[in-house]
């Protein structure tokens, strides 16, 4: 709905199309979405940002829908493991606050940078 929009905004990024959701690093916002018999209470308790440990693998999170009585939520498009990542970083140089972003891609070999921005509010 186009009420939610504004609440959803600071989670959306554009990325390749071949990448998925992290569940492990997912808020509660997002795990909503995932099926609509996912309330607000089942929503915070799936969200890792709670402090739990993070899920190996889509069956674990799977099972873990299901002892929350979630059996049909779709998990196409979700992962456990990111590849891409916003670092963010802000300063104060003579009293004018800077902020800089880098957007950083991980493989198994190596990180790089796909994308660096400063400026903005810091």
């Amino acid at each position: 709905p186009q009420e939610a929009w504004p609440r959803l905004s600071p989670l959306v990024c554009a990325l390749p199309l071949d990448q998925a959701l992290n569940l492990n690093t997912a808020p509660a916002a997002l795990w909503r979405l995932l099926d609509a018999g996912i309330g607000p209470e089942q929503a915070a308790r799936l969200a890792r940002d709670r402090g739990g440990a993070a899920d190996a693998s889509l069956a674990e999170v799977q099972a873990a829908l299901q002892r929350e009585g979630i059996r049909s939520a779709d998990l196409a498009g979700c992962a456990v493991a990111s590849r891409y990542f916003l670092v963010e970083g802000r300063a104060l140089a003579d009293g004018i606050p800077l902020r800089f972003r880098s957007v950083l891609q991980r493989d198994a070999q190596q990180v790089r940078v796909i994308a660096r921005a400063r400026g903005g509010h810091g």
